[in-house]
């Protein structure tokens, strides 16, 4: 007859060996656990303070892109500054000449229009009116009408189509937010810009008006009353906004969106350019970026 066998009980030090060895095993899990969880946060934390450094990099980038754009365009205006101060009377065929050689739909496409008006102090409007008739544009005159001490009449603008003939004679000075910034170049005897406004087209879209002033030639112009005295009138520049932009962002990096404010306050009333490049995927997968930067393009002193 068999006996029966009974499970013989384990020793306590086996038992006391099994728990020390599964205590061991979660200690090691745990630190392992612990050891790349540590690695994934670091390396998360280097990705994301790259990223940063580049996004931040990319932002002044940008800004210095439309610094040296603005620069650009100024040194136009010196140009055609430069031609006023050559020539005693600088003609429309002249004017024309300059503008072409510039090629502005191929070089400068956001240069909607190139021009100059005219300071004309109120006891010489007739003689002004006048003179450009004699040249033979008979039907010249000063818009809109009205009494003013002073006008800022544009009597050149290319490139040559119906809209742009549609302004000659337009006076400058009659729009509040020309005048400020007409004003601001003839008093620092810099560039300066307007505040955003309409550009009319087959498109409206938003732009501004870069004004540089012209003086007497060989005249001081160092203090601000000589400036005042001496102004013969301004060249300017008329800019879309969206053109000029656009063009500088096709050559940074994609996924970066860009709103620009017409002033300080980030209101969206003020709100004068937004790009739409970022990709919703990418958007989701890493936390966005953002930085603020100022950009005085007025000539404030």
């Amino acid at each position: 007859m068999f006996g029966s066998l009974k499970p013989q009980k384990k020793s306590k030090r086996h038992q006391m060996g099994w728990t020390l060895a599964s205590a061991s095993a979660w200690l090691v899990l745990t630190c392992a656990l612990i050891l790349t969880l540590w690695i994934w946060n670091s390396f998360r934390i280097a990705v994301e303070r790259e990223r940063s450094q580049i996004f931040n990099q990319n932002s002044e980038s940008i800004l210095q892109d439309i610094m040296d754009r603005m620069l650009v365009y100024e040194q136009i205006l010196n140009g055609a500054q430069g031609l006023l101060h050559a020539s005693e009377e600088v003609t429309r065929n002249e004017w024309r000449i300059y503008a072409d050689s510039l090629h502005l739909a191929e070089n400068y496409p956001a240069l909607q229009a190139l021009g100059y008006s005219k300071y004309i102090p109120a006891a010489e409007l007739q003689n002004h009116i006048q003179s450009v008739r004699n040249q033979g544009f008979s039907g010249y005159t000063i818009h809109p009408e009205g009494s003013r001490q002073e006008y800022a009449a544009i009597t050149q603008l290319e490139p040559t189509n119906e809209r742009n003939a549609r302004e000659l004679g337009f006076d400058m000075f009659s729009e509040p937010t020309r005048r400020a910034a007409m004003l601001r170049a003839r008093d620092t005897g810099q560039a300066s810009i307007t505040t955003m406004i309409t550009l009319l087209g087959s498109e409206s879209s938003s732009g501004f008006i870069m004004f540089l002033p012209v003086y007497e030639e060989n005249r001081p112009v160092n203090s601000l009353e000589e400036r005042r005295a001496t102004l013969t009138g301004y060249v300017f520049g008329i800019f879309n906004m969206d053109k000029l932009i656009n063009r500088i962002l096709r050559r940074h990096e994609a996924n970066t969106t860009l709103h620009i404010y017409d002033g300080m306050a980030m209101e969206p009333s003020q709100l004068i350019y937004s790009s739409n490049q970022v990709n919703s995927d990418v958007a989701e997968l890493w936390p966005s970026h953002t930085s603020q930067l100022t950009l005085d393009t007025r000539g404030n002193q």
